[in-house]
């Protein structure tokens, strides 16, 4: 795949490696950070795109992820997420740094979780609702009792019928065999007239995960007659909050997606809550991400800078 030629203004910015885990860990887990935007991996995988690559630099003791992007218009080059943890003075030099590049350009920040909505607003920003991340209480999920998890439980005692079937962890040899699952699963959703999102990310996971610690993110195959059915990925945001990266399920196998999910909250006993990304719009996945009974739908929001006698205005 081709990446991003980086211009000479960003050369002294840093394209994420999976080598600087443990630095924004770090600063992830001082921020207190719930969404799924901000997971590690997330950003590694995600990050290099042929249009937009992800960079960052440290300011401040604040990471600054960017966004470097080819627009109709041009490179563009944005916030991906404010600075974590926020601090002003990395703010006001990411600002800067936007300004000059954008020529004077209002700047944006991508994806800011609902906790920071109002702060950015305080710095000039006007924010817009973007998306719905789902929320999950990870010992209830495990549990399942009670008859609000009824839908659930019939899912996954619907999936002893597959009498073959296999969990284990993944390693790069099952990679060949989850981009052929993964080519039918796009396929499958075609045909019903979505079209996927994420490609350019699941490649780069499959031939990277093995490359970062178990303990920033695992993978899991379900295998039944001789083929991967269904995979997935995931790990710990921070000390409190999982993500759940990744999940393919052949949809000619019902149930194997409850199982991906549930099997990922049980294999992570020391988080408290998961968080299992958007709906992509999407009604079949919406419906079956809420029979896991969300404890919120956490708000995600887009900012964009608000200049001049705009900004004037908003603050009277």
């Amino acid at each position: 795949m081709k990446v991003l030629d980086i211009p000479a203004a960003c050369v002294d910015l840093t394209i994420i490696r999976a080598d600087h885990h443990d630095r924004f860990q770090a600063a992830i887990e001082q921020a207190n950070i719930k969404s799924h935007h901000y997971y590690f991996p997330r950003l590694l995988f995600s990050g290099q795109r042929e249009r937009r690559v992800l960079l960052f630099e440290e300011v401040s003791g604040s990471i600054l992820v960017y966004g470097l992007q080819e627009r109709s218009s041009g490179l563009d080059l944005g916030l991906y997420v404010p600075p974590i943890p926020f601090q002003p003075t990395a703010l006001q030099w990411a600002l800067a740094r936007m300004q000059e590049f954008n020529k004077g350009r209002p700047s944006r920040i991508d994806w800011v979780q609902e906790k920071e909505a109002a702060l950015m607003a305080g710095h000039g920003f006007s924010l817009s609702l973007r998306e719905q991340e789902f929320i999950y209480d990870r010992a209830a999920v495990v549990a399942l009792q009670g008859p609000e998890f009824a839908r659930v439980r019939r899912y996954l005692s619907s999936v002893k019928k597959y009498g073959d079937l296999v969990v284990r962890r993944f390693t790069q040899a099952d990679e060949d065999g989850c981009m052929t699952l993964y080519r039918k699963f796009r396929g499958q959703l075609q045909s019903k007239g979505v079209e996927p999102k994420g490609f350019s990310a699941m490649v780069n996971c499959l031939k990277g995960a093995t490359g970062l610690p178990l303990t920033r993110l695992q993978g899991q195959v379900f295998e039944a007659g001789g083929a991967i059915r269904a995979y997935s990925f995931g790990g710990p945001i921070n000390s409190d909050y999982g993500c759940a990266f990744l999940t393919v399920a052949d949809h000619d196998f019902p149930g194997l997606a409850y199982a991906l999910r549930h099997q990922m909250m049980m294999s992570w006993p020391n988080l408290t809550y998961f968080n299992d990304s958007t709906d992509n719009n999407r009604p079949g996945l919406r419906e079956m991400k809420q029979r896991f009974r969300p404890i919120e739908m956490h708000n995600i929001f887009k900012a964009q800078e608000v200049k001049g006698a705009a900004r004037r205005q908003a603050s009277l």
